[in-house]
């Protein structure tokens, strides 16, 4: 059977991020658990901690029927990384749009993005359709606080313990990718996948990328794939 796979999406995005990566993966067989991380989308409400954060990536893994795939974007892929670290539940990891450390500098786009959407009269509600469900906590003392602990996590470090394959797929046009040879070098079986254009959850070529990759992957395992 084709292993399951478990998609992260990004900070201050939503499982609905992973839709058309969802349909491609279940119409070649593969089963797919993608959480809203609390905070964010349907678990709004929930309180945003590094440590809750972490703990659903856990439960995701958990649930699936055998070691899944866990695939990360943008900060998502820095937090499945950590978790799968700290955890080993992964049969694989898959990390788009993940070219450097999450230093405090890269992350300052969320900080202000999220700020700045704020001080609009109804909070940002109005960017577009989904803005005021997706990430209620924007610009909050937690959230700063989230953005500052990831800031401090340690990738490499991080890849080095993991002792499963790791794909990078990152877009020709990425902001933010000048460490991930280094990440592919640290990584027990790393391979780097480049798309042209961003890598994101959403794009053609990202989600095309996404399910060769995973078929690549489940290739090279010994387990029988359907």
């Amino acid at each position: 059977m084709p292993a399951p796979v478990v998609l992260i999406h990004d900070l201050r995005g939503s499982a609905n991020q992973w839709a058309d990566a969802t349909a491609s993966l279940s119409a070649i067989g593969h089963t797919v658990i993608a959480p809203d991380l609390p905070g964010h989308g349907f678990r709004s409400a929930d309180p945003l901690t590094l440590e809750t954060i972490l703990d659903t990536i856990d439960t995701a893994t958990l649930e699936a029927s055998s070691a899944p795939i866990v695939v990360g974007v943008g900060v998502g892929a820095h937090l499945a990384i950590a978790s799968v670290a700290r955890s080993g539940n992964a049969r694989a990891v898959v990390a788009i749009g993940c070219g450097t450390e999450p230093l405090s500098w890269l992350l300052d786009s969320y900080r202000i993005s999220s700020a700045a959407m704020q001080l609009l009269p109804d909070g940002g509600s109005s960017v577009n359709e989904w803005a005021g469900r997706t990430f209620a906590g924007a610009g909050t003392p937690e959230f700063r606080a989230v953005v500052g602990k990831i800031s401090q996590l340690d990738v490499r470090q991080s890849l080095r313990v993991l002792g499963v394959p790791v794909a990078l797929i990152n877009g020709s046009r990425d902001r933010f990718r000048m460490q991930e040879r280094a990440f592919t070098k640290a990584a027990h079986d790393g391979r780097l996948v480049r798309v042209a254009g961003v890598a994101n959850a959403g794009s053609p070529a990202t989600v095309q990328a996404l399910v060769e990759t995973i078929r690549s992957i489940s290739g090279s395992s010994s387990d029988e794939i359907a």
